[in-house]
């Protein structure tokens, strides 16, 4: 059992030398989770568009199975818009205030990749679970209700 500490230059806390990854000569000079905050910072700092980048195409490859040339060709095809509404992105990033690209529509029952959709289109697919029964009910709902609607009732 090693009962050696070290002193954290980040919190200043003095801690197993464990809670420190390792070094040719000794140990780092934060603890595990300093480091890690150490490191994202560091990395947002220096380049967050490659960042950005660097976890899209993770996501698009570790969850959908496809790569950012697969993506890029399915937007080209689209026309860059919604495959549902045919209209391009509209909503914004809250954080880099840019527009977000078209979701990755899949089946959550098989995982295949179907097509791009807006957030609008897509959100509301999976409120309603791909449930194609509801979404033609709520259509004749919304149809019923504009019908006496524009009659004046």
């Amino acid at each position: 059992m090693d009962n050696k500490t070290k002193t954290c230059n980040g919190c200043k806390q003095t801690l197993p030398v464990s809670k420190f990854s390792k070094r040719l000569n000794g140990y780092q000079h934060l603890c595990k989770p300093c480091q890690s905050v150490y490191q994202k910072n560091y990395v947002r700092k220096r380049n967050p568009e490659a960042r950005a980048a660097a976890n899209r195409k993770w996501r698009l490859i570790k969850i959908f199975g496809i790569t950012p040339d697969d993506y890029q060709k399915m937007l080209e095809s689209q026309n860059h818009a919604c495959a549902v509404c045919r209209q391009p992105e509209i909503q914004i990033h809250h954080a880099t205030k840019k527009q977000l690209p078209l979701s990755v529509d899949h089946c959550h029952k098989t995982g295949k990749v179907r097509q791009l959709l807006c957030n609008r289109c897509n959100t509301t697919l999976g409120k309603v679970d791909d449930d194609g029964d509801l979404l033609r009910a709520l259509a004749e709902y919304v149809e019923k209700h504009s019908a006496t609607l524009s009659q004046g009732d």
